[in-house]
């Protein structure tokens, strides 16, 4: 199916303030997120005191569809991570704003945080513009084995935020979006029809080198998996063996210092022994330069091997340009 195919039905814009028949109506204010995110000005988006705005949140909040939304998950430990984290959100948002979908899509934005991410600054993403934030206590049982809060994907089904969620997609902090998630979100019924746990792109998607091949722990299918981006069934994974053998992995191979990679290495030897357990997922979800994807326009680009740093690369332009689009204005600063 082509994803880009006329649509003859009547469009139905996502942000109704957006619509063009809404221009001029002063009982349909445009959104002062969409405002800024769209032109760049410098607006104010709360006035926390202010009984006014309150009331509103509450209004805006009893629109939100939770039950109908994208749930996309952030792990944020660290300053030093932060920045990369908002200029992550800041282009997931500016590509959600901007496409028109057959229907209205919501997106309920997951944060664990260890206090590095309050929800105060997340107050910009509006339920008016059909987004919601939660900022999550991290796992008490996570480990750390590869970077702090890097493990926190293999818990999401063990979280007491979580327990009601049957599907989120997880993705890291250095990654940029190029694309509306609602394409990646309908992978889904692939997971689904698979009976599969999770889904995740492989590690190099040609050629002959792979980071596991020579490495001393088994792994996925003969590239091994990337755990940059991944989407979870959490369904799938209460009712699998997973959460045992998870356990079972890293107290037998931490010690010998064979998961270098934490997380990933994990769900590679996991993958190995339960590949009916894994939905290879196109590489466009999970777009790295080193790892050969021609399979069509990238939705989401990881940055891995800490590319916005390196200012020859593609990803280091990238994440200026985004750095130089006007955001939402907090009372944290601006995006």
């Amino acid at each position: 199916m082509n994803r880009w195919a006329p649509n003859n039905s009547p469009r139905d814009y996502r942000h109704k303030e957006r619509h063009p028949s809404n221009m001029g109506d002063p009982a349909v204010e445009a959104s002062p997120v969409i405002l800024s995110a769209e032109i760049g000005a410098g607006h104010k988006i709360y006035a926390g005191s202010s009984a006014v705005q309150m009331q509103r949140d509450r209004e805006e909040a009893a629109l939100f569809k939770d039950v109908e939304a994208m749930h996309i998950v952030y792990a944020v430990c660290g300053a030093a991570v932060k920045p990369e984290f908002f200029m992550s959100l800041k282009s997931l948002y500016l590509f959600a704003v901007s496409g028109l979908v057959r229907g209205p899509a919501y997106y309920h934005i997951h944060v664990l945080s260890e206090g590095t991410v309050l929800q105060q600054e997340l107050a910009f993403l509006r339920p008016l513009s059909h987004f919601k934030a939660s900022v999550h206590a991290t796992h008490p049982g996570s480990t750390t084995l590869f970077k702090q809060c890097s493990t926190e994907r293999m818990y999401l089904h063990q979280h007491t935020d979580f327990k009601h969620l049957d599907k989120i997609i997880y993705v890291d902090v250095d990654t940029l979006w190029l694309d509306d998630p609602v394409w990646w979100w309908t992978h889904f019924a692939h997971v689904g029809s698979l009976h599969a746990a999770f889904g995740l792109a492989q590690n190099a998607n040609s050629g002959n080198g792979t980071w596991y091949a020579n490495g001393a722990i088994p792994y996925y299918g003969e590239r091994g998996l990337n755990a940059g981006t991944m989407m979870a069934s959490l369904a799938a994974v209460r009712a699998s063996n997973f959460t045992a053998e998870r356990d079972a992995i890293i107290k037998h191979y931490s010690p010998l210092g064979q998961l270098p990679l934490g997380d990933q290495d994990v769900l590679n030897i996991y993958g190995h022994h339960h590949p009916e357990q894994i939905y290879v997922m196109p590489c466009v979800f999970n777009f790295r330069y080193d790892a050969a994807c021609q399979e069509g326009q990238p939705v989401l680009i990881h940055g891995n091997r800490a590319l916005k740093d390196n200012i020859m690369s593609s990803y280091s332009h990238m994440y200026t340009f985004f750095s130089k689009i006007g955001g939402a204005t907090t009372a944290h600063g601006t995006i």
